[in-house]
């Protein structure tokens, strides 16, 4: 079919995969994975992005679609193409369960799309106007303030953010503290050599709660348990560097680690491929369940539900119920938990056992972390 110059419709985990007029191009949005079988479970290596794509954006250039004319319309604004398996994923989870419950016109880009957007927010030059904006990522930051305060008849709904106190932005902090803390505790727990690590995307202030709390967890379960923290890079672009983490990843495991703590969004698969390399050290993933990653290696996962916080928020526009200023999602309310997978499932005791303890720490620290 595609020899013949044909566009197969598939749709796949991160959404329909769009191609362009050139066939051999690769799909314009998605990406491609070898998939393999590990202790007689599926797994999949390290994702391969589109060759020399840039993505569309999609919706900005033209008018709605037919019939959509009377639909509020929603903007999701992703900090990397669908594909991540992680932050922005979720996030499309979110949005797509949110259209089986209501009726929307959905537009998605991503950071990629940066430019386009302040051209298009600064000036006002819609051919289709927003009613709500989503934007994802501490990386939108000073863009997300910017658009918000030139469009006050737009709303904006930014995760991870700040709370810019505008009448039509409202900015959802997700608190991983209390489930890093858990994951500390399991770390602690299940550790050989008494040597556990993390490695991180960035030092960035939303990668601090992860380090904090698992940091303290570990300690509050075993203080002779060493802990180390590697960072991949110094700003966003170490969320998106495979290579670079599993070289981190493998200077961990040289220093005695068998426990690594992985929060480097993309740059995660590096992580793992590094881990496959030896199969004596455990993982544990971010966002959400990553332990399709390598079944028999991620213990757990620190999840943000974040699917559910998108989906909260299409809702309350939809509803009228938007509400501007600043929401903060925890361990206790349900917004981040620890989720231990299933091969793993005898340390859901462990995790269960420390929970209140988990929750109570992560009360402490809200108290001068989150303003």
């Amino acid at each position: 079919m595609i020899r013949a110059g044909a566009h197969p419709a598939v749709t796949g985990a991160s959404g329909p995969l769009r191609f362009s007029a050139e066939s051999s191009a690769g799909p314009l949005v998605g990406y491609y994975t070898c998939w393999s079988v590990e202790g007689g479970t599926f797994c999949e290596s390290t994702p391969v992005p589109p060759a020399g794509v840039t993505p569309a954006l999609p919706g900005l250039s033209y008018g709605p679609a037919a019939g959509e004319d009377d639909l509020p319309v929603v903007w999701m604004v992703y900090p990397l193409v669908k594909g991540d398996r992680s932050f922005a994923d979720s996030a499309y989870r979110g949005l797509f369960r949110a259209q089986e419950s209501f009726s929307f016109t959905k537009r998605e880009c991503s950071h990629d799309d940066l430019s386009l957007l302040d051209g298009v927010f600064s000036a006002r030059n819609f051919t289709e106007k927003p009613d709500l904006v989503i934007t994802e990522g501490f990386e939108f930051t000073e863009a997300s303030e910017a658009w918000a305060a030139a469009n006050p008849d737009i709303r904006f709904f930014t995760l991870e953010q700040a709370d810019y106190g505008l009448p039509n932005a409202c900015d959802v902090v997700m608190v991983p503290y209390g489930a890093s803390y858990l994951a500390g505790v399991l770390a602690a727990n299940i550790t050989k050599t008494g040597k556990i690590g993390a490695v991180a995307g960035a030092p960035v202030a939303v990668i601090d709660p992860f380090v904090e709390g698992f940091t303290a967890g570990a300690g509050a379960y075993d203080p002779s348990v060493n802990v180390t923290v590697l960072y991949v890079g110094e700003g966003f672009e170490g969320f998106n560097m495979p290579e670079r983490a599993g070289v981190l990843a493998r200077d961990l495991r040289a220093g005695g680690a068998d426990v690594i703590l992985m929060i480097a969004g993309a740059s995660n698969a590096g992580i793992v491929d590094a881990a496959r390399e030896t199969g004596d050290v455990y993982l544990i993933g971010e966002d959400a369940d990553q332990s399709y990653l390598a079944p028999s290696l991620v213990v757990a996962s620190v999840v943000k539900e974040i699917d559910t916080i998108v989906y909260h928020a299409v809702a309350n526009e939809i509803m009228g119920r938007f509400t501007p200023g600043q929401e903060v999602w925890t361990l206790d309310n349900g917004g981040t938990g620890l989720f231990v997978s299933p091969r793993f499932e005898e340390h859901t005791r462990v995790v269960a056992g420390w929970r209140e303890r988990a929750a109570a720490a992560e009360k402490d620290y809200l108290k001068t972390a989150v303003p």
